[in-house]
């Protein structure tokens, strides 16, 4: 045996690792990886999903639509979320049905009764004493205000003749002045009455965010109010603000016409170019070029990116998805695909689309709105599309008793997780 050689130890190190307990370690970490990735990208897909169906919805929302003083119904907001393209679209209609009874028609006609058999109208036998024959009429019977006048003017002709039977040597009894005054307060115009507020999206358009506001009043004694006067400090630094937000807001609109008017330009040239036929007689080119018209139209070729520049909020959207879920991920590819469509939309490009996106929210189910997906989506088309006020949500929600659950801004909500 050498004396010089060195006896190895069998006994485990404590200075190194256990290797077992390493692997474990790294596969919980990879497999937390795992899930971050997972959740982050359903959140991404929820999110463009719901900025799709809110677009979707401002295109298919009708103007007649902000004339309603009540929200949509369910079925309604659901059939505003269907594809913009699709074209075998029926909106719902809620069928009334509309009757019609005996003696408001003539006894050789028929009585309409909605969604039943007409039946034969068997003439009436009955006397004809106590009738009106001059007041009834041969058309359907009137609904509303004309119905309650006509039942009005039925019965005050009806006390007059009684009354003129019975009192045959004393004067004849008038108008009854109770009937006069109901028909002019029906018939008249309602002036002094107390006016309806509007509601919540009718009254949007109104709202202007930059009025002065008032210094507020205190009162000091009976009879005696001050005004209090603004700070001098204060009243410069509000207007530096109200000034910069405008500068920002004209220099962002006239950089979305620009970038329009160069996308427009383009579409119609290459429009124009494609629709170009070779001949030999310049006469017939010319006058086939004059015939293509001048506005932009659909495209016969589809737009890319290195083509025409879509919209900032667009290439934004883009580059957050790519940077949670990156540029190869099928699902997220195929709903980028599907906004595409939208690309170049504005707040100019979709009329009244504040009041718009005000009735959705009005309409809208609690169940849907009391979710991060759908409230980080409307945050940021009214922020990045549509260049409102970023405090319009919450006084929406609010208005529907919906706590506001973002806790960060609408634009890092979409870079960062």
């Amino acid at each position: 045996m050498d004396i010089y050689a060195v006896p190895i130890s069998t006994a485990p190190d404590p200075t190194r690792p256990c290797s077992k307990a390493r692997a474990a370690e790294e596969d919980r970490e990879r497999e937390q990886e795992r899930m971050i990735f997972n959740r982050s990208k359903r959140l991404m897909l929820e999110r463009l999903k719901m900025i799709q169906m809110i677009l979707n919805a401002l295109h298919n929302m009708k103007s007649r639509d902000l004339r309603s003083r009540v929200p949509l119904s369910t079925e309604v907001v659901k059939h505003l979320y269907r594809d913009v393209a699709d074209k075998t679209f029926v909106r719902p209609v809620k069928n009334e049905v509309h009757y019609s009874s005996n003696d408001t028609v003539n006894s050789n006609e028929k009585a309409s009764v909605a969604g039943r058999t007409s039946k034969t109208v068997i003439p009436s036998k009955l006397s004809t004493l106590g009738r009106n024959d001059g007041l009834v009429s041969t058309t359907p019977t009137p609904t509303n205000k004309e119905w309650n006048v006509h039942k009005m003017l039925i019965f005050e002709q009806i006390v007059n003749e009684s009354s003129n039977q019975r009192l045959v040597n004393q004067v004849l009894i008038t108008k009854t002045m109770i009937v006069t005054n109901m028909v002019g307060r029906l018939l008249g115009p309602h002036r002094h009455g107390d006016s309806q507020k509007l509601p919540f999206w009718q009254a949007i358009g109104l709202v202007n965010e930059d009025t002065v506001e008032r210094p507020p009043v205190t009162h000091k004694g009976k009879g005696a109010t001050s005004r209090k006067h603004p700070d001098p400090e204060n009243t410069l630094k509000s207007l530096i603000q109200n000034f910069t937000r405008v500068k920002k807001k004209m220099a962002r609109e006239v950089q979305s016409d620009l970038e329009k008017l160069i996308r427009d330009r383009h579409r119609t040239f290459r429009q124009k170019f494609q629709c170009l036929n070779k001949s030999p007689l310049f006469e017939k080119t010319v006058q086939h070029l004059k015939g293509v018209s001048t506005q932009p139209m659909p495209m016969i070729v589809e737009d890319t990116n290195t083509e025409i520049k879509p919209s900032k909020w667009f290439l934004d959207l883009k580059s957050g998805a790519e940077n949670i879920v990156g540029k190869d991920d099928k699902e997220v590819c195929s709903m980028l695909q599907q906004l595409s469509r939208f690309s170049y939309e504005d707040a100019k490009s979709i009329p009244n689309a504040k009041e718009k996106l005000c009735l959705l929210v009005m309409s809208m189910p609690a169940s849907h709105l009391l979710t991060i997906p759908a409230q980080q989506a409307l945050k940021y088309v009214l922020d990045e599309i549509l260049w409102a006020s970023s405090e319009s949500l919450s006084q929406w929600l609010n208005h529907r008793k919906i706590p506001l659950i973002l806790q960060e801004p609408s634009s890092s909500s979409f870079t960062t997780h």
